[in-house]
């Protein structure tokens, strides 16, 4: 799995050499399409992709594109942190497979978080 971008709702499936698309499995929440899949992250056998303008990371199982997950990063920053018209939203997710932690940011953010899930 290889694509990011906005107003995605579907994750193409891609040979790992050569990058053709396999499949195309559309990405549901309790039935109901999911767009504006960004930032995506293959971890463990499970996609993570935050929904853009919104704080929320998706877990979706690839095989169905069913999400089975979801992380909620309200509120990351203070009020003092925030520059009107400058300071944007949750935008950026990276996993590092060492550590299993999740580093979580946003577009202009002064922030990154290291996330631990359990």
């Amino acid at each position: 799995i290889g694509v990011t971008g906005v107003q995605t709702c579907a994750l193409p499936i891609l040979d790992p050499e050569t990058f053709k698309v396999l499949n195309i499995v559309a990405v549901t929440d309790g039935g109901r399409p999911i767009t504006n899949l960004n930032e995506l992250e293959y971890i463990d056998g499970y996609v993570y992709a935050n929904v853009y303008t919104t704080p929320y990371i998706l877990k979706i199982d690839p095989q169905n594109g069913i999400v089975n997950g979801r992380l909620v990063f309200e509120n990351m920053l203070q009020p003092s942190e925030i520059i009107p018209n400058r300071t944007d939203v949750l935008n950026g997710i990276a996993y590092d497979s060492s550590t299993h932690h999740f580093f979580i940011t946003g577009k202009r953010w002064p922030w990154m978080f290291e996330v631990k899930m359990n």
